[in-house]
């Protein structure tokens, strides 16, 4: 994975179809093969940053991301914003909020990135290897669709983790 050399899938999932935004950077800010897989070392390289854009792939070959304007920090709470999406390339779909007053990050010092309910967090252990994919249904769910995002058999478990790459997001005006 290496979304360096490919700027299209970059273009169309920033915001969406829909928003589309021309003359967009991505500075690679933590890459887990190069980094290492350690929670500390994921917030002290993308900790206050700005907009980023999170690519996870697991071992079975999905790929799922997500993108946020928001910053990620240690402070142990949730950030709400209107512009966060995930998405998956597997599937090439876009998961966008529910609703204006759903919740779009988690930050936590134990945590990776995190999105309700997908994403990196602390499974016993400080490293990243793995990922969790809580599935939610009815009012639970804070994205359109969001139940396949990965494989259904995948639901309610952890998913091993082979690469994460996060990528500061700038507009060039």
């Amino acid at each position: 994975m290496n979304l360096e050399r490919d700027k299209n899938i970059l273009e169309i999932f920033i915001y969406g179809l829909n928003n589309w935004k021309k003359n967009i950077r991505a500075q690679l800010l933590y890459k887990m093969s190069r980094d290492g897989n350690k929670f500390a070392t994921f917030h002290k390289l993308c900790d206050n940053k700005g907009e980023t854009l999170i690519l996870i792939q697991s071992s079975e070959g999905f790929v799922i991301g997500g993108f946020t304007p928001l910053e990620w920090d240690t402070k142990s709470s949730w950030k709400n914003d209107n512009d966060t999406f995930l998405f998956s390339l597997t599937n090439k779909k876009i998961y966008k909020k529910t609703g204006e007053n759903r919740v779009s990050i988690y930050c936590y010092e134990g945590f990776g990135p995190w999105f309700p309910y997908i994403g990196l967090r602390k499974n016993g252990n400080e490293e990243m290897n793995n990922g969790k994919f809580l599935y939610r249904i009815g009012d639970d769910i804070y994205f359109e669709n969001i139940n396949d995002i990965i494989p259904n058999d995948k639901k309610d478990r952890n998913f091993k983790v082979e690469e994460v790459e996060i990528y500061k997001i700038s507009f060039n005006k």
